[in-house]
């Protein structure tokens, strides 16, 4: 999907005083992804966001997750700069893969045989 610029409005949130208001002004990029996981006839869906502001400064999923939920208007397309592209993309696959090692975590531990078990 390509890039599109949304323009936040924090000035018409209602819950001003907030954790956001520091990023008030300031630009950046926000990517989310949907991450499927499925093992043993059970699939977890998974929303992964990663953000960074210009200046580098990563944003964790709860302010991300926050900005989508201020007023918006959407501005024009946008193409990220390349640095800023691998560094969203990047993050997205560390993401991804602690999610994966996170899920084969909790499956050795469903396992009855988690113990006579060996991962390599």
């Amino acid at each position: 999907m390509p890039a599109a610029g949304i323009q936040f409005d924090y000035a018409q949130y209602e819950g001003q005083g907030h954790v956001l208001e520091p990023f008030v002004g300031r630009s950046g990029w926000l990517t989310l992804s949907r991450f499927s996981v499925e093992a043993l006839d059970q699939a977890e869906d998974h929303l992964i966001f990663s953000a960074f502001a210009d200046s580098g400064e990563r944003l964790d999923d709860d302010l991300a997750r926050r900005m989508l939920g201020l007023p918006a208007r959407w501005g024009l397309r946008q193409t990220p700069l390349p640095e800023m592209e691998g560094q969203l993309t990047g993050d997205t696959q560390d993401r991804r893969s602690a999610m994966c090692a996170e899920h084969v975590r909790q499956l050795e531990g469903e396992s009855p045989f988690h113990n006579l078990m060996e991962v390599k």
